[in-house]
């Protein structure tokens, strides 16, 4: 999910939705890379696996998270995926524990992807496109998802020269979530050792994120979430050598860091 490395490929994909005997809800994926030589990693990662016996234990919400690779979990040169979304659900269980709610969190995530590229007519309404998702949670569990969370325009920094646009496409994302009848949680552009080094795409981020902050405010269906991990952390262990993706340790403190703050959306939103 992020750009900045000559390395890189898009992971194309096509999904089919298959119901279980068992009343499961099984994505088989199949991804195929094709170099583009702007994005930095070429896995793919989605979970939506949701048990009509989970979800009708006493508040159980369904959450589903979409984005790029710090969303599939990507951390080169591993080629394992440590999508934050475990570690989210885990934090969730233990923050919500007292007061009789749970979660179940799934994810979908596309390394290379920008959100110009999901936000698209045609990936929207496609087998990996937002809408397509959100649509088959409602058909299959017999409501919608109660929270999306977006975490998108990382890739977008190198392919842009204005914020505007970066911020117009991760809007369009949030929207088509609430015309489906799901509220949404915007995380803010992470930091990145690119960005450390590169002020116009640092100014940049920051421009989307006080976007998205001040829409978020003014959105009753929309709230901000900051990226738990900071610029200060840059080059730390919670990083993949590349300074671009997360280790497997920052994935995990990115799905704890949020927890509270999707804890506290469920609280005031759903419940």
């Amino acid at each position: 999910m992020l750009i900045l490395v000559i390395l890189s490929c898009r992971a194309s994909s096509s999904f089919a939705f298959t119901a279980l005997s068992r009343g499961v809800i099984h994505v088989a994926t199949q991804s195929r890379a094709q170099s583009t030589g702007r994005s930095a990693s070429a896995s793919l990662s989605t979970s939506i696996l949701l048990s009509p016996t989970q979800l009708s234990m006493s508040k159980q919400h369904k959450i589903f998270c979409y984005g790029d690779s710090l969303t599939a979990g990507t951390s080169p040169p591993s080629p394992e995926l440590y999508p934050y979304g475990p570690y989210l659900e885990r934090s969730l269980h233990e923050l919500m524990s007292d007061s009789g709610s749970s979660a179940v969190v799934r994810w979908s995530g596309y390394p290379g992807w920008t959100a110009a590229a999901m936000a698209d007519p045609t990936t929207l309404t496609g087998p990996s496109g937002l809408r397509t998702f959100l649509r088959n949670i409602s058909a299959k569990t017999g409501s919608p998802a109660d929270l999306c969370i977006i975490l998108a325009g990382t890739n977008d920094l190198g392919y842009a020269v204005d914020a505007r646009p970066i911020f117009n496409d991760i809007q369009i994302l949030h929207r088509e979530s609430h015309g489906e009848g799901v509220p949404t949680a915007a995380v803010g552009i992470p930091p990145s050792a690119w960005q450390r080094s590169n002020a116009d795409a640092a100014n940049m981020a920051a421009t989307v994120n006080t976007l998205l902050k001040e829409w978020c405010d003014a959105t009753p269906m929309a709230t901000f979430v900051p990226c738990p991990i900071d610029m200060s952390t840059v080059g730390n262990e919670l990083w993949s050598f590349d300074g671009l993706h997360f280790s497997k340790a920052g994935f995990q403190a990115l799905g704890e860091g949020l927890a509270p703050s999707i804890a506290n959306i469920i609280q005031s939103r759903v419940e």
